[in-house]
């Protein structure tokens, strides 16, 4: 056999264990509560108290929740004036970015937030079965939160 050959059945299988083992080290965590989302370590904390309490709005349930420590999903039930209220918050923490898209989810849950722990990230998935939530009465709020201050 080539050299060549060789070097390069050797580098497809290391490329291919490189692969296949990076998804089965991912950690899978049950978050008790929204306030549990994990944050990147530079990210200050009298930011993450905001973040804690725009998760924990009034009227939003928390039905349950998971977090790789990379990206976390949150699911919540409520109805159109709670996501409104949540959405507005969110958007006020600092150096959040909160984008909103609409599907048909498979879960008990109004929406649903999947949270980018490295770019700190919300996206907010509105289900378009629920019962609650009015779409016509939705308010979205700006994209981008303020610059975070350290």
């Amino acid at each position: 056999m080539s050299r060549i050959r060789l070097l390069f059945i050797v580098i497809v299988t290391s490329n291919l264990l490189a692969v296949t083992t990076n998804a089965a080290f991912a950690i899978l965590i049950l978050l008790p509560s929204a306030s549990n989302v994990p944050f990147s370590r530079d990210y200050p904390e009298h930011a993450r108290k905001q973040v804690r309490a725009a998760l924990e709005t009034e009227n939003c349930g928390f039905i349950g929740g998971r977090s790789t420590m990379r990206v976390s999903t949150l699911h919540f039930a409520g109805n159109t004036t709670a996501i409104n209220d949540q959405l507005q918050k969110l958007a006020s923490c600092p150096a959040a970015t909160v984008s909103v898209s609409f599907e048909q989810i498979d879960h008990k849950c109004d929406w649903r937030i999947v949270h980018s722990v490295k770019d700190n990230m919300f996206r907010v998935v509105v289900n378009l079965e629920s019962n609650q939530i009015e779409l016509e009465e939705l308010r979205i709020p700006p994209a981008k939160g303020p610059d975070l201050k350290r």
